[in-house]
């Protein structure tokens, strides 16, 4: 069965002074000044209102139940629901509310749709199921049955009651009352994600602190609108975002003090106050403190309440208060992963490529270390990132099927903030986004979808204010389908073609090329990729600006670099397209380089097999620090160490939920890729491959009739039962835009 995973013992640089194999890993060196997140520190005191708002709401949201009435419901997206439609011919429709509603359900006919009170509360032992005209308001959403889709009606009125909490997480923004900074929530305001502080007037926290030389305060701050209103005869109502709150109203104070130790007399160092008009965004703040360098205080963020509140109820918040110490050192060094999504490792010119598609990574390979053969975890993009973050299987992560990474689990990104770094994701959406989880460990996490140029900029502005060390992770969805580069990288990589496939080719669009299968000429699948070079090339320079701007700023030569991708893409390689639907090398063989002056340097290549789930206790230990006791991967290195471990890509086929699975055990690779169609049975022999790696490097040559397959099938499954999941994740709720989205990516299938 699969061996017992050894700890790899080998040094983690390649250099002259590391390369030598059987050296002992770094020991974990004392942390230099870093950046200190006070909302992770226990405050010297915290006095804060319960919520700022009205009696009238307080009282109402103080019992355990309230009732959200009379909403009107506008902007529904019903869609259809096959898996509800096999009795009596009825069609399942699902439609997803602004609100998530928990708790006992509420039966409302359509006749009594305009009616607030229409309907009925079941009763303790009463079943809840849809019937035919009937809605289901439960923690799901809403759900009906209907004999035609197209009786909905345009407009809806409900009722239903949740939990008082459920209402103030939902309909507040940040919970209203925290005296404990350690339970700060997260906000999302536009396409960034922070964990905030709620400081309703007037507040104040306040925490005691040593500062450090050339130390600053750096922070956001604002204002977030209330989204409650009573209704007449009692009750709530959730209101939409654009009537939530006045434009009129006096400005909220901001305020930024320093109490020295054995003084009396309370400094404010920084003020600033906001208008209603200037709710829900993060404005910023940086906050000098090098007067108080060397001595011990009390920092304290206030709120003051406005002379006139007006109509409108706004809740102020601080976003992630950080007190930075000066720049980066060799001995915490910033650190910057880019992962490129869908970029197969033979499409760079470093990996083979003949075509001039990636200079800018190719330099970085001659500058640093490349690695020659890693494997993916999975083969589709949320088990695959989530793994690189975890370091763990996708089985024991969980995230096999849109679900959420729990709290339990320890990632990269949190590893580092514990150890002081400051910590932003610049992303492009559909899985990698705090929906999924992936925010965690975060000081923020920027969302701007398919839009390279936006997020490399963003990338690069966060390091630009850099006092403390620095973990940036970057993640572009640019040489995904569709194939739309902009027009330069087309006229100069796309060579004349007179065929039918269009512009641009969709991930949606490999359906359609598998039934075309065996009628494509060797045009068409030249045009396929090309325009696939063409994205690659397109990514390749936002790369090299993000890698030259990164180099031009302050403590540059300091930062580890590690570039690498989610998995690659097929182009009927072995009859399949896209990715997520086979293990073969096209979709699991990633790029894996790193770059760090003094550690991983010198144009080195490591032949030896690695896996992506390496990437995190690697940069853990190159900047000093101690990685989770649960983290499966290894330490990357020049030479192979001792370790005896199998490498696996395993994970669900993200179309049809379909077990697939890799396992790598030395030269020889053992593949079980399930049927693409719905209807067709998985049979282990017959949906089972092996190649010898070092010799079919193109897989082409299948050894699986010689092996002894009963042992290697029995390998697969004892892989799957001794990675069982570590995290109770819960499946994510899909609303109708993420549906389609992951529809247009191709994720989501007919």
């Amino acid at each position: 069965m699969i061996h017992e995973r050894l700890r790899v013992c080998t040094i983690l640089a390649c250099v002259a002074s590391w390369a030598c194999s059987g050296a002992q890993e770094p020991e974990p060196r004392p942390a230099a000044p870093a950046a200190r997140h006070l909302i992770d520190e226990e405050t010297e005191s915290a006095d804060v209102p319960n919520s700022g708002l009205p009696k009238e709401i307080e009282a109402a949201l103080g019992e355990e139940w309230v009732w959200i009435r009379g909403e009107r419901l506008e902007t529904l997206d019903w869609s259809l629901d096959r898996s509800a439609s096999a009795a009596g011919g009825e069609i399942g429709v699902r439609a997803t509310p602004r609100f998530e509603p928990v708790g006992p359900g509420r039966l409302v006919s359509w006749d009594g749709l305009d009616d607030p009170e229409a309907g009925r509360a079941l009763g303790a032992d009463e079943a809840i199921e849809p019937t035919l005209g009937e809605v289901r308001i439960d923690g799901e959403g809403i759900v009906s049955a209907l004999e035609d889709p197209r009786e909905l009606p345009a407009l809806a009125r409900v009722s239903y009651r949740a939990r008082s909490a459920e209402v103030r997480a939902h309909c507040l923004g940040p919970a209203p009352s925290v005296a404990d900074s350690s339970a700060a929530p997260s906000l999302t305001l536009g396409s960034q994600t922070r964990r905030v502080l709620p400081a309703a007037v007037p507040s104040r926290f306040s925490w005691r602190v040593e500062v450090p030389p050339g130390a600053q305060l750096r922070l956001g701050f604002g204002l977030r609108s209330n989204r409650l209103r009573l209704v007449e005869g009692g009750g709530l109502r959730l209101v939409d975002e654009g009537e939530s709150s006045s434009d009129s109203g006096g400005r909220v104070g901001f305020w930024v003090s320093v109490l020295p130790e054995g003084e009396d007399e309370r400094r404010v160092v920084w003020n600033e106050a906001l208008s209603p008009a200037e709710r829900d965004e993060f404005h910023e703040a940086r906050v000098p403190l090098e007067d108080w360098a060397g001595r011990r205080v009390e920092l304290s963020l206030a709120t003051t309440e406005p002379r006139d509140r007006g109509e409108g109820i706004l809740l102020p918040f601080w976003a992630e208060p950080v007190l930075d110490a000066p720049g980066p050192s060799a001995e915490r060094p910033n650190v910057v992963l880019i992962v490129v999504d869908t970029l197969r490792a033979d499409a760079l010119g470093c990996y083979g490529n003949p075509r001039n598609v990636s200079p800018n990574i190719d330099d970085l390979a001659r500058a640093g270390v490349r690695f020659a053969d890693p494997l993916s975890a999975a083969t589709w993009t949320l088990p695959s990132h989530t793994s690189i973050m975890t370091s763990l299987f996708p089985p024991q992560h969980g995230l096999l099927n849109r679900e959420r990474l729990p709290e339990t689990v320890e990632t990269l990104a949190e590893v580092m903030r514990a150890a002081g770094y400051q910590t932003a994701a610049v992303t492009e959406g559909i899985f990698v986004t705090p929906r999924f989880g992936l925010d965690q460990g975060f000081d923020s996490f920027e969302v701007n979808a398919w839009r390279i140029e936006r997020t490399a900029a963003l990338a690069l502005d966060h390091l630009s204010d850099v006092r403390g060390p620095t973990f940036l992770y970057w993640h572009t969805f640019q040489p995904h389908a569709p194939y739309d580069s902009v027009e330069r990288f087309r006229d100069e990589f796309v060579r004349p073609y007179d065929g039918g496939l269009g512009l641009p080719v969709r991930n949606g669009d490999w359906t359609r090329l598998e039934e075309l299968q065996g009628e494509l000429t060797d045009e068409d699948m030249g045009y396929l990729r090309d325009l696939y070079d063409a994205e690659v090339a397109y990514t390749d320079e936002q790369v090299g600006r993000l890698l030259r701007g990164l180099r031009a700023k302050p403590g540059g030569e300091h930062t580890l670099v590690v570039v690498t991708s989610d998995h690659g893409e097929a182009f009927d390689e072995h009859g399949v397209w896209g990715h997520g639907t086979s293990t073969h090398r096209e979709q699991s063989q990633v790029p894996l380089i790193l770059w760090q002056p003094g550690r991983f340097e010198g144009g080195g290549v490591a032949e030896h097999p690695v896996h992506t789930l390496d990437i995190a206790p690697t940069i853990a230990a190159a900047v000093g620090l101690e990685r989770p006791a649960a983290w499966e991967g290894e330490l990357l290195s020049l030479t192979p160490g001792p370790s005896r471990r199998p490498l696996v890509c395993a994970y669900l086929s993200p179309r049809w939920q379909r077990r697939a699975t890799a396992l790598r055990s030395g030269p020889l690779k053992v593949m079980q890729n399930p049927p693409l169609e719905r209807e067709a049975p998985f049979d282990p022999h017959a949906d089972t491959v092996a190649h010898r790696v070092d010799e079919d490097p193109l897989e082409q040559h299948d050894l699986w009739e010689g092996l002894d397959r009963e042992r290697w099938l029995g390998e697969i499954e004892a892989f799957w039962e001794e990675h069982p999941s570590l995290t109770g994740a819960e499946r994510t709720r899909i609303d109708a835009v993420l549906e389609q989205e992951l529809r247009d990516a191709g994720y989501v299938g007919d």
